[in-house]
Formats: structure tokens, C-alpha cells, sequence
């Protein structure tokens, strides 16, 4: 089994190239989103620092907040606001 882009079962350069180049065969395909939830989780997990982080770890931790809360509180004052 290989994931991957959409297109990378016809690419040249995908499996075709990987059989034609490597002898490679797989037994099947599963089409990944490279552009969707994986770039929005990239932008909000770049943008806490470390004081942010351990803040946000401590609420969790020490008064023992409900994780989710937490971070959903931050995402909206941070990411959406």
C-alpha cells in the first residue's frame, strides 16, 4: 500500500517511474490531502512560542483544565480572532 497526492498514480515520476525505474509494485493506492487539515495544522502548531506553550501546558497540568478547552480558547483568541 503507498499514499499520496491525487496524481501520483499517472505521474511519471510516481508509480509508474518507481515500477518502471525500481521494479517497485504496490498493492494499492490511497489518496492523502497534502493541502487541506495538514497546511492548517501546520500554521497553528508554528505559531505558539515556548512561554505560550508552557502557559498553555501549565492551565492544563496544575488546575487541570479540560485540554480541549484550553486549546480551543487559544486557537479562537489566537488563530481565528
Amino acid at each position: 500500500m503507498l499514499g499520496g497526492p491525487p496524481e501520483f498514480p499517472t505521474r511519471p515520476d510516481g508509480i509508474p517511474g518507481l515500477h518502471t525505474d525500481d521494479g517497485l509494485t504496490f498493492t494499492g493506492f490511497e489518496s492523502v490531502d497534502l493541502g487541506g487539515p495538514v497546511t492548517a495544522l501546520s500554521a497553528v502548531s508554528a505559531k505558539p512560542d515556548t512561554a505560550t506553550l508552557i502557559d498553555l501546558n501549565t492551565k492544563v497540568s496544575v488546575p487541570k483544565l479540560d485540554p480541549a478547552s484550553v486549546a480551543r480558547e487559544w486557537v479562537t483568541a489566537n488563530i481565528l480572532g
